[in-house]
């Protein structure tokens, strides 16, 4: 994919370090259109040179308290959002 196409922290991500990945799992779909499909899951270790305080144009940071009110609304958080949410959540990564 042409750098100009890749989504921003793509690069970032993909160039962690294992010390820096403090989960990585597979997480499947169940049923429906979506069946049989399979997300990777990552929560990688930032710092302001990877994640500057400053977001680009079309991104917002969030803490996990306002991802988690926004989940008492349809539509405002994706599956995949959700999923990442419910690991925090449960305890199994530790931010």
């Amino acid at each position: 994919m042409p750098a100009a196409d890749r989504p921003p922290f793509l690069d970032a991500v993909l160039a962690a370090g294992p010390d820096r990945i403090r989960y990585a799992a597979l997480h499947s779909e169940e049923g429906g259109r979506f069946l049989d499909a399979v997300s990777r899951c990552l929560f990688v270790e930032a710092d302001a040179a990877t994640a500057p305080d400053s977001p680009p144009p079309g991104f917002q940071w969030a803490s996990v308290g306002q991802l988690n009110a926004l989940t008492a609304h349809p539509h405002y958080l994706n599956v995949q959002a959700r999923t990442l949410l419910s690991c925090v959540n449960s305890g199994a990564v530790r931010l």
